[in-house]
């Protein structure tokens, strides 16, 4: 995953919440990372 251009910090998802549909930025792309290992079956 890379920077759009017009990125400023970190990636930026759309996701279903609490109150609709919210912007959440500012993501580390170690957090992903994270996620992703988490995810992986043995």
């Amino acid at each position: 995953m890379r920077h759009d251009k017009k990125a400023i910090n970190g990636l930026t998802f759309v996701l279903d919440g609490a109150n609709g549909v919210e912007i959440v930025g500012g993501v580390e792309e170690k957090y992903l990372h994270q996620a992703f290992d988490a995810m992986e079956l043995p």
